[in-house]
């Protein structure tokens, strides 16, 4: 007889999307032009587009979500800053540097995938309540010991 936890089935990993080719062009261009490249290089860009994969796959890895380079903001910020400290062969610094910023967006987007997931109509939470049930879990409350 098999133990229970052996018979449940394990969930599927999604697998990450790919990206649009043209995508990551327009991040290419983006690129040169944050890092000041003007002149024509083949080599150089293929070494610079193999940056921004790898800075693409660490910020998706700190945000926990496959992020969106394409418009400005902290997601693209700091992939654009990863390929200077990368390119400049200073990338142990990144992180101290920026981790104020890569720790903003890992709770942003953690608060959007609590929000996301959230369920309308829980028993645990009253609807006429004060409490934000999209912030509030009773689970994480502290138990109040009654005063003596």
């Amino acid at each position: 007889m098999r133990h229970p936890k052996q018979e449940r089935s394990r969930p599927k990993r999604r697998e990450p999307k790919q990206r649009n080719p043209n995508d990551l062009d327009t991040l290419l261009k983006s690129a040169r032009n944050y890092l000041d490249i003007t002149w024509e290089d083949a080599e150089g860009d293929a070494k610079l587009l193999e940056i921004i994969k790898r800075g693409m796959k660490y910020i998706d890895g700190i945000a926990g979500s496959e992020m969106d380079y394409m418009e400005p903001g902290a997601a693209q910020g700091l992939l654009l800053n990863y390929c200077i400290y990368e390119r400049s062969s200073t990338l142990n610094d990144f992180q101290p540097n920026y981790l104020h910023d890569l720790l903003s967006l890992q709770l942003v987007e953690a608060a959007k995938r609590r929000k996301r997931s959230h369920r309308p109509g829980r028993p645990d939470v009253e609807q006429d309540s004060d409490l934000d049930p999209d912030i509030y879990d009773p689970d994480l409350s502290p138990e109040l010991e009654p005063e003596t």
